[in-house]
């Protein structure tokens, strides 16, 4: 009976952005000041891609998508614990290098709340954090 229970029973619920109150905003400059070019804006949906699964397994919340101008990508990421998101998330972008000024800001609530950010280095993480 155990065995029925188990394999019909429904999953947890996964928090979404419409009822997650924290969340970690990475603003990512590019060159330039308009839109990127095709190729920058291949390898910020590719870091999503990596940001979006690395959230998922660790059932954290969800990436809701990124908005780019003035010469920098915003990706959001919500969750119900942004330091549970940004644990999640940190382990992907410690293999990654950003240009000046990239950075995460950690918002432990609604837009007004408590903001803690982080420095991304240019070329080693380690140097940032």
């Amino acid at each position: 009976m155990d065995f029925f229970k188990r394999l019909f029973r429904k999953p947890a619920p996964q928090p979404s952005a419409s009822d997650a109150d924290h969340a970690v905003l990475l603003h990512l400059p590019y060159p330039g000041d308009g839109l990127p070019p095709g190729h920058v804006v291949e390898q910020m949906h590719a870091l999503q891609d990596e940001l979006d699964t690395a959230i998922t397994n660790a059932g954290v919340g969800e990436l809701d998508g990124d908005e780019f101008g003035d010469g920098e990508c915003v990706v959001f990421m919500y969750g119900q614990d942004a330091d549970a998101l940004w644990s999640a998330v940190d382990r992907v972008l410690k293999q990654k290098r950003f240009m000046a000024g990239a950075k995460a800001v950690k918002r432990y609530g609604q837009p007004g709340a408590r903001e803690e950010v982080i420095l991304l280095a240019i070329d080693s993480q380690e140097d940032a954090r």
